[in-house]
């Protein structure tokens, strides 16, 4: 009887140890590669930045999804890629190097951390900014550029030095999106076209239906920085990919594993034009068909 119980327990033993392994084994699977990915979630986005990534590192990662698992990470995790806002500002081990993208308006605060920290940006550079930009051939004038977030002072800044001759860039911070429309009534006719940043507390549903209605009543283009963005009715943008952010954050990868110095923040090498023919009409810009051939989306 003794002996029937001892067996018993054993067995018991077994099962927990084998559902423990079941459990927790992928996990711990998953930070044993060189390279570790963590997603903020299974979002399209993320997905087909990580495809991107996949594609460019030329060997697949593990991955870790915050919506079903916690990454824990082995001692041979030599970078770890965050994809999101979620995953960007997940606490990682201090000494291990972090890369994040598809982030906007989310900065990691790199004091905190013993371990370089580069942030892929989803804007292009200013310099390819206004190579594609010239493309849509906007109107000669000064430009709105319409943000709130800190972490895109720098970057306006940037836009101002280089922009070309015949554009003035017109910084257009404002605090809060409910002060959105003042902003527009103030400035009325004293721009000639509007560009719209990728910055997360603007970029909303009744920010954009307010900065469309206003382009489109004064006969101002509207620029954005997302292709679906122009597909709802903005004249024109330039925009980087979610594949092409997956695809800069692998090139950016494979230099810190080769022993590069990276800078803290990297732009991507690709930037796509997208143009919408039917709010090109309706504002009556010139040079349609020369925008229409130049473009790599148009949109009806």
């Amino acid at each position: 009887m003794q002996t029937d119980n001892y067996f018993s327990t054993k067995r018991t033993r077994t099962r927990l140890l084998i559902l423990f392994l079941l459990i927790f084994w992928p996990l711990s699977v998953k930070a044993q590669g060189e390279v570790v990915a963590v997603l903020s979630s299974d979002l399209e986005a993320y997905q087909e930045a990580l495809d991107g990534f996949t594609a460019t590192f030329g060997e697949k990662v593990p991955v870790s999804v915050l919506t079903s698992q916690t990454p824990s990470f082995g001692p041979g995790v030599r970078l770890i890629v965050a994809f999101g806002g979620k995953a960007a500002l997940t606490p990682y081990p201090k000494n291990i190097p972090l890369i994040y993208c598809l982030s906007p308006g989310t900065q990691v605060d790199s004091t905190y951390r013993s371990a370089p920290t580069v942030r892929i940006e989803m804007l292009p550079s200013a310099d390819m900014m206004w190579d594609r930009f010239s493309l849509l051939r906007p109107p000669a004038g000064k430009m709105a550029v319409f943000w709130i977030s800190d972490i895109f002072s720098d970057y306006v800044t940037d836009l101002g030095k280089k922009a070309p001759s015949g554009i003035a860039v017109v910084s257009k911070r404002i605090n809060t999106a409910e002060n959105l429309p003042d902003a527009l009534r103030e400035m009325h006719d004293d721009v000639q076209t509007m560009w719209l940043l990728p910055d997360p507390k603007l970029i909303t549903p009744d920010c954009f239906a307010t900065l469309k209605e206003f382009s489109l009543s004064n006969k101002i283009p509207l620029y954005v920085p997302t292709a679906g963005l122009v597909l709802k009715g903005a004249v024109g943008g330039v925009a980087v990919s979610f594949h092409d952010v997956g695809v800069t954050a692998a090139e950016a990868a494979r230099q810190f594993l080769r022993g590069s110095d990276l800078p803290p923040v990297v732009f991507s090498s690709h930037a796509q034009v997208h143009f919408n023919l039917g709010t090109a009409a309706l504002l009556s810009l010139d040079h349609i068909q020369e925008i229409r051939e130049s473009a790599d989306t148009v949109y009806p």
